[in-house]
């Protein structure tokens, strides 16, 4: 799709969709739902089915991940994924941190047990 879809710029009805993509409805719904539960698109009944932004997306998703990294590059996708790595190897680094004072005392007393 090249156009534009939005909350204020829904994507067009079921039926128009089938004939545009030449696909049955129950493809079609599958498509919506696969794409609805990965939070790229969100449905009312009455107010249709829409793009939600891209804030609400589930960037930990392999799908949208490959997705993503085929379009064009993007800095602030960039800076988006330098930070998440930033706050996953802090906060391994302080798990680890935190397991081994924690192990350490225990294996400290099963060693003086043993004498």
């Amino acid at each position: 799709m090249a156009e534009s879809f939005e909350t204020h710029n829904p994507i067009p009805i079921e039926a128009q969709l089938c004939r545009q993509y030449s696909v049955s409805r129950s493809v079609l719904r599958e498509a919506v739902k696969m794409l609805t539960a990965k939070g790229l698109l969100g449905s009312r009944p009455r107010l249709g089915t829409w793009v939600q932004p891209e804030k609400d997306w589930n960037l930990l998703d392999p799908d949208l991940l490959g997705w993503l990294l085929e379009r064009k590059f993007s800095p602030a996708l960039l800076i988006e994924f330098t930070e998440l790595r930033i706050s996953i190897r802090t906060t391994n680094r302080y798990k680890g941190v935190k397991f081994a004072s924690v192990a350490a005392p225990a294996s400290s007393a099963s060693t003086n047990a043993n004498r």
